[in-house]
């Protein structure tokens, strides 16, 4: 391993990022969640779509960076076992990555 991965100011960079991946796909999850069955198909569909696809984008490109390297995982893995076992982070998480 590259022992500049060890640095605590790269480790701070990976928390942000994974934070930051995890509020944004959050918030996009509740925001779909927000349009009803008529919105969807009939309103608001185009709206829907692109959100559905940024979501996507965004499971994605979380998947890329965890995958991408083993300080990632091993960060991600470190988050999950500090936060407290009912941590709505924690939860969600786990779910998604299962």
């Amino acid at each position: 391993m590259d022992s500049k991965s060890y640095t605590p100011g790269n480790r701070d960079i990976l928390y942000k990022k994974i934070f930051l991946s995890i509020s944004e796909m959050k918030y996009l999850e509740r925001e779909i969640k927000k349009f009803s069955w008529l919105e969807r198909t009939l309103l608001r569909k185009k709206e829907f779509s692109t959100m559905q696809y940024h979501k996507s984008k965004c499971d994605s490109n979380f998947f890329r960076f965890v995958n991408s390297g083993q300080d990632n995982q091993n960060t991600l893995v470190h988050i999950l076992e500090q936060l407290p076992e009912n941590h709505p982070d924690r939860t969600w998480l786990t779910g998604f990555l299962l």
